[in-house]
């Protein structure tokens, strides 16, 4: 939603989008596939999981559409960013994969308030 004009507001299913989401929440922002999912997965480098620099993002697009309760899940990521992991686990919080990803520290920036993207309309 980062990423779609805010013309589209009236096209987008924004009631679904928060029940879906909903399913997702946990205490270090929106995982990337609940739980359940996440059991079934060869890879569990890629499940319930957080990605800071998609919260980053999907903050972004929450913002601008009016999904107020999903930008503020994903803002739970921002204390836990720590030196850029690229993501989090959601039980317990930890720092996980690579370290000093840019994207995570963009992230970071992006929370602590000091992005250009967070106080204007650039997407």
């Amino acid at each position: 939603m980062a990423y779609l004009p805010i013309e589209y507001k009236h096209l987008l299913p924004l009631k679904q989008i928060h029940k879906r989401t909903r399913t997702l929440y946990t205490l270090a922002g929106l995982a990337c596939t609940t739980k359940e999912l996440a059991r079934t997965l060869a890879d569990n480098y890629h499940g319930c999981v957080v990605w800071p620099f998609e919260q980053a993002l999907m903050h972004y697009g929450a913002i601008k559409f009016g999904l107020q309760d999903e930008a503020n899940v994903t803002e739970r990521c921002a204390p836990y960013i720590d030196k850029g992991n690229e993501l989090l686990d959601v039980d317990p919080i930890a720092a996980r994969g690579n370290p000093r990803q840019l994207w995570s520290v963009a992230a970071a920036e992006y929370f602590a308030g000091r992005s250009a993207l967070r106080h204007d309309a650039w997407l």
